[in-house]
């Protein structure tokens, strides 16, 4: 079929729509604008919800990260004190031992 001939046919279907579309009821032709209506917000609404979604991820995404941080936190924290606890039983330890010379200069001296 040449293109002369398609673009005929078609140009007979666009012509064959138009007029049936302008023999529908009007309550058809309402009813259509209103679904085309609706279709469009419904579009619009799930566009809509598609960016929350997407917000919702990123916001996901960085509190896992924030969450990360805090573990990571929590047991630099944790080392730290286990540090200061060592610290502290070898200064009691060190503080015991001064104490002890001290106890053996004192009764020396007597």
């Amino acid at each position: 079929m040449s293109i002369e001939n398609r673009l005929a046919v078609l140009e007979a279907q666009v012509v064959q729509l138009i007029n049936e579309r302008e023999q529908e009821p009007e309550s058809v032709r309402i009813l259509r604008a209103r679904t085309n209506s609706n279709h469009s917000a419904v579009m619009g609404e799930l566009g809509s919800l598609h960016a929350d979604i997407q917000d919702l991820q990123a916001g996901q995404t960085r509190l896992e990260a924030g969450q990360a941080r805090l573990e990571t936190g929590q047991t630099e924290l944790r080392a730290d004190v286990q540090d200061l606890r060592a610290g502290q039983e070898r200064l009691e330890s060190g503080q015991q031992a001064v104490m002890n010379t001290l106890a053996e200069i004192m009764s020396k001296l007597k």
